[in-house]
């Protein structure tokens, strides 16, 4: 009996030294897994502040890159205007439809607009405005047309048939969007008979300017 007995309080004995080595042993492992996490969080922290400078270095790259592009500057602004005036009267008589050269530059920002050919051509995609008038004289009976490309886009008619003192005129005025290379001129059609009328004064004249580039 007794040799059970002592037998049984060393085998509790030892039971109680495993589980405390056990013990012992799962507590260090989970300090160290607890430090482990501590390591991560402190580096996935790190992170996210790179992070979040970054962004907001981009998000100020792109606030100025916005504000430069509300406000310009010399080397992107595009800046195109032209005005130009006939400076004599033509005879039309043309069994084709004929463009209007106008002939005196007033204006030309950009030099978009070629003398030689009575041409406007885009040097920008945007969109742009244009004017032009046309004046008939005694009997002139003029259909002027604003073309782009070889299409016509605007027409008007000056019906200078009913003789008075007044000088018959007819203006048009149209915006359009168009893509660099465009050629945008004045055409007389050929149905078109009798005098249009201009001096150095320019009652005939063809102006246009950059609304804003695309």
């Amino acid at each position: 009996m007794k040799f059970g007995v002592i037998y049984g309080i060393v085998l509790t004995l030892f039971l109680f030294s495993v589980a405390e080595a056990v013990d012992d042993e799962m507590i260090e492992r989970l300090v160290q897994t607890v430090e482990r996490m501590k390591e991560t969080q402190e580096e996935m922290q790190k992170e996210i502040r790179q992070l979040k400078g970054e962004i907001n270095r981009c998000n100020n790259h792109t606030r100025d890159s916005h504000r430069r592009m509300l406000l310009g500057n010399d080397e992107s602004i595009a800046r195109v205007a032209f005005d130009a005036i006939l400076t004599h009267n033509l005879d039309h008589s043309s069994i084709e439809d004929t463009t209007i050269v106008f002939d005196s530059i007033l204006t030309n920002v950009g030099n978009a607009y070629v003398k030689d050919f009575g041409a406007f051509i885009a040097p920008v995609p945007g969109v742009y405005l244009f004017t032009y008038t046309i004046h008939a004289g005694g009997a002139g009976d003029i259909f002027g047309t604003l073309m782009v490309n070889g299409q016509q886009k605007t027409s008007i008619h000056v019906d200078g048939s009913y003789r008075s003192i007044f000088i018959a005129s007819s203006s048009r005025t149209a915006i359009l969007s168009l893509n660099q290379g465009d050629r945008v001129y004045i055409h007389i059609l050929k149905n078109s008979r009798g005098l249009l009328s201009s001096t150095n004064n320019g009652h005939s004249s063809f102006a246009g300017a950059l609304l804003f580039t695309n």
